[in-house]
């Protein structure tokens, strides 16, 4: 593998990992501070609409940073880059509508990818607009 190739497959990786701790620390502060959820216990399974709202309001910001990440890595080439996270947030969206079948609105979840994919291309957008 080449150093161009690697640096590529970073920027998609890290992109992703950077979408998904924005995702995770936004959200285990909001269940802790909001629904008094304590770390190590879990969360109600049938959640407030408030935070299906939240989730959905918050999931273009925070996916913009994904996308923000990737196109940072990339330094060239940067919105397919973002076009190969975004594939890489459909892939995690399908797998996700299919494991929470039945536990969550399929709405919600397809919701969730499309304002995430959205997010992702305004992240890298605004990294390529900054140069």
């Amino acid at each position: 593998m080449n150093k161009s190739m690697l640096r590529s497959v970073l920027a998609v990786v890290a992109g992703y990992i950077a979408m998904m701790l924005a995702v995770t620390t936004f959200f285990s502060v909001v269940i802790f501070l909001l629904l008094g959820v304590k770390p190590g216990e879990r969360p109600p399974v049938d959640p407030p609409t408030w935070l299906t709202v939240l989730e959905l309001a918050t999931t273009p910001v925070l996916a913009a940073v994904g996308g923000y990440v990737c196109a940072w890595i990339a330094r060239r080439r940067e919105m397919r880059h973002a076009y190969a996270l975004m594939a890489v947030v459909v892939v995690m969206n399908i797998v996700t509508l299919v494991a929470e079948a039945g536990m969550r609105p399929a709405w919600s979840v397809l919701g969730l990818g499309i304002l995430g994919c959205i997010g992702v291309l305004l992240g890298a957008r605004l990294r390529v607009r900054m140069q």
